[in-house]
């Protein structure tokens, strides 16, 4: 069967109670005795003492009543309330017709781009096999092992620290370091001590394996130290040459661990001091002696002045 004609409208059209006047502005608005609340007054055709009625400059809606522009009387007579409900069909919108502006921002759009990187409880929405669900983001999230913390720009500094960085969610961290040199001292070496107030001058053990290049030729040079007032980056440093700098990266074990003394590795190259001309590649190993308390932090300097440098610390995320 064929249906020929105009396409019908689609809507919720109720028609009120009838309503007895008296001198008042507000009336409540029945359907089969219980109270309905129309969409706005434009969904509403008011007839009053035989004339329609403009919605919005003639009467308003509030909720479920009515509210005429001026008190009626007893002797005014509402002929009838066609409520129109929600109209559903407003047909087919033409191509291009529809912009940003008419859609709700808590809808998917680009008015509701995300400018930043989201947080671990932002929700992604998924099919799993056909049913839509929500996903947190620190559950798809990628960005492999390591988890950047924090950048230290160092200028003429007499140290540079990472402090409160270390936490539960972390048991291991990594340290790359750029562009390292003192400031004016020459041959000094590069070092690593913690932030805690607690660490006394012989708390430090270190040993390491290197390889010293100069006037063509190559020398071992095993180092170590004993009851030092610092932890061992490099063998050697430079000479505050801007061209002549120390880089590598520092693994730092469980700073947290309140049972063992705490160890970190190293992987430095550096240069030799001034009119030397000596390469320096470094691998060492240290730990700070007699202390088990959880560490708050580190501090990097030069054994002695000031230096400059980059550093950037990362948390290894657990397994």
């Amino acid at each position: 069967m064929a249906y020929i004609g105009k396409t019908p409208t689609v809507g919720n059209f109720q028609k009120c109670d009838a309503i007895t006047t008296s001198a008042t502005a507000t009336f409540n608005l029945l359907v089969g005795g219980v109270a309905v609340s129309p969409e706005t007054a434009n969904h509403c055709i008011v007839s009053l003492n035989g004339v329609i009625q403009a919605p919005t400059s003639a009467f308003t809606i509030s909720g479920s009543t009515i509210v005429f522009n001026s008190a009626l009387t007893s002797a005014d007579v509402i002929d009838f309330i066609l409520l129109l409900g929600n109209v559903l069909d407003i047909g087919t919108p033409s191509d291009g017709t529809v912009t940003a502006a008419k859609i709700d921002d808590t809808a998917i759009s680009g008015k509701t781009a995300l400018a930043v990187a989201p947080a671990d409880t932002d929700e992604f929405l998924v099919s799993d096999g056909g049913v839509l669900k929500r996903i947190d983001y620190s559950l798809i999230k990628g960005g492999g092992a390591l988890t950047f913390l924090e950048r230290i720009t160092a200028s003429g500094a007499s140290a540079s620290s990472f402090d409160g960085n270390f936490t539960s969610d972390y048991t291991n961290y990594i340290v790359y370091f750029a562009d390292w040199s003192p400031v004016s001292d020459t041959g000094l070496q590069f070092v690593i001590r913690q932030s805690d107030s607690d660490v006394t001058s012989s708390d430090y053990q270190s040993s390491g394996q290197g390889n010293q290049r100069a006037s063509g030729a190559n020398t071992s040079i095993p180092s170590g130290g004993f009851g030092e007032a610092f932890g061992r980056i490099s063998y050697q440093s430079t000479d505050g040459n801007t061209n002549f700098v120390c880089a590598g990266h520092i693994t730092i074990y469980n700073p947290l661990g309140t049972t063992d003394y705490k160890n970190f590795t190293v992987n430095c190259l550096s240069h030799g001091t001034s009119g030397s001309d000596y390469l320096y590649s470094w691998i060492g190993t240290n730990y700070f002696d007699g202390n088990t308390t959880a560490m708050s932090g580190i501090t990097f300097k030069a054994a002695s002045g000031n230096h400059s440098g980059v550093f950037d610390l990362y948390g290894i995320k657990n397994s």
